[in-house]
């Protein structure tokens, strides 16, 4: 069968910067005598990709792979720019943007799951989907499964996605940047052959395969790729949350699952179908919260608040005072209930002081309280509330009987009025001295 088509995509690896591993190049041979990729090689991919997850990609009528609310987008092989097909030896980033656009425009799908097992390729258009598929990060769940492999262009996908799940057995990593130069001048010159390029402008035939690579020009490629190195690292930074420095000290070394795990290139290590089952879960959880959301927004008076509109941020901003304010109006009330159980308990009756610093003065609950009064020992009987004479009627008692023309103890020849008199006992009661 006719492949020129599938070697012309491996011909573009060729003097061009590739997000490719190169221990792994040597595939693309395979994608060069495939049978050329078509619809028929695309819903045969679809469908090894659907019975890994349980579902049949023939079954929904949905223009991607659909199994119980699940969008499911595979991601295989060498990964192609200007490419609308997927099969078991590539997939192209318009295919993987088309599917993943339809899935976020159907309101019949949960969550999006890519399957990915790739080893990377062509650096154009790589970046320009991962951007859009970070922008729709929070739109609707997303994550990948690596089963078995996300190296370079094939991880800085599932990269842009965000939660990452890998087999055990996975490779993870090579984030770097490669290009392959090959020049026959030698065999040629060899052979009695010699290549002759008639051509104006200095640069027109620069990295051509019959010369070998002059200093100059090789330098050039090196700052080409270079500049997509820091792109790449710059994309997996922002993606994973990591420090730039932490991704380029990588050095474009794969990782086995474990290792990925603990550098922070992925999330999980465990099997597709145990990865499907905790998206699953998440997915569940989210619906759940979106309901929940949708009712609260749905409140003819919080509507009535929002009135005139307002952005996502506001309303937000707004649910989450009214949840302060009626979290704060419930803990007022518990602490009420708290005291009144306390103060008026049958324990209290006798132990008021006691039970006064255990309501006011401690986060003691009713239950504990009442035991505490329990075994503590009663109040004493104040002296006043025993009905006997308290300081100031004892001090003043010495002054029973006289009248206000009488003279005070200290100067009986001294006539006192009564507020004389009540000055003085007062003093006498509480020691105060004398004036």
């Amino acid at each position: 069968m006719d492949s020129t088509i599938n070697l012309h995509q491996v011909q573009r690896f060729a003097r061009a910067p590739s997000l490719i591993s190169a221990a792994h190049a040597q595939e693309l041979v395979s994608l060069a005598n495939a049978p050329v990729r078509s619809a028929a090689t695309t819903a045969e991919a679809e469908q090894r990709c659907a019975t890994l997850y349980g579902s049949d990609a023939s079954a929904s009528g949905k223009p991607f792979i659909f199994a119980g609310g699940i969008a499911l987008i595979p991601v295989y092989g060498a990964l192609l720019h200007r490419d609308p097909w997927c099969d078991s030896w590539a997939t192209g980033y318009d295919y993987i943007a088309s599917r993943f656009g339809a899935a976020l425009g159907d309101d019949d799908v949960k969550g999006i799951l890519f399957d990915v097992n790739s080893y990377g390729g062509h650096v154009s258009g790589n970046f320009e989907l991962c951007e859009m598929i970070r922008e729709a990060r929070g739109k609707k769940p997303m994550a990948s499964v690596v089963d078995s492999r996300a190296l370079s262009g094939g991880y800085s996908i599932p990269s842009a996605v965000g939660q990452i799940y890998a087999t055990p057995s996975a490779d993870i990593g090579s984030i770097g940047v490669v290009m392959l130069h090959m020049s026959y001048e030698k065999l040629l010159s060899e052979m009695g052959i010699e290549p002759t390029f008639i051509f104006a402008g200095e640069h027109k035939v620069d990295g051509n395969p019959y010369q070998d690579l002059p200093e100059d020009v090789r330098k050039a490629f090196q700052a080409s790729v270079e500049k997509s190195y820091d792109k790449f690292v710059s994309l997996v930074s922002a993606n994973r949350d990591m420090d730039a420095d932490v991704v380029r000290g990588t050095e474009a070394r794969v990782y086995d699952a474990e290792e990925a795990l603990s550098v922070g290139l992925i999330d999980a290590v465990m099997s597709p179908r145990a990865a499907y089952a905790a998206f699953l879960a998440e997915v569940s959880t989210s619906t759940q919260t979106q309901g929940t959301k949708k009712m609260s927004n749905e409140n003819p008076t919080q509507l009535a608040g929002n009135e005139g509109g307002g952005d996502e941020a506001a309303r937000m901003e707004s649910a989450r005072n009214e949840a302060k304010a009626e979290g704060a109006k419930e803990g007022a009330k518990a602490a009420q209930t708290r005291i009144d159980g306390i103060l008026n308990c049958e324990e209290a009756a006798k132990r008021s002081k006691l039970a006064n610093h255990l309501a006011f003065k401690t986060e003691m609950s009713v239950d504990d309280a009442k035991a505490l009064l329990a075994a503590s020992a009663e109040d004493k009987p104040e002296a006043a509330a025993a009905g006997g004479p308290g300081p100031l009627e004892t001090a003043m008692a010495g002054d029973v009987g006289r009248t206000a023309g009488q003279g005070g103890s200290d100067d009986p020849d001294k006539k006192q009025s009564a507020a004389d008199r009540i000055n003085a006992a007062h003093a006498k009661a509480t020691n105060a001295p004398k004036k």
